[in-house]
């Protein structure tokens, strides 16, 4: 996995503004009369959240500010 070197409040954003889209997707504001699309890309977004959050906690984790 690539080990980069931004600051934690960095990822911590990236993670909230991915959380964010997902439950907008999930919400129905975008694709709305497409349920399966919604669903695919709400996971989607989901899943670079989670992304997001590891690299937060591994910035954590080695000390960076």
């Amino acid at each position: 996995m690539a080990k980069w070197q931004n600051s934690t409040r960095y990822f911590a954003f990236l993670a909230t503004g991915s959380f964010l889209m997902a439950v907008i997707t999930f919400w129905g504001v975008f694709l709305e009369a497409d349920l399966t699309g919604r669903i695919i890309v709400g996971i989607v977004w989901t899943l670079v959240s989670l992304g997001w959050l590891g690299q937060y906690f591994r910035a954590k984790k080695t000390g960076q500010p």
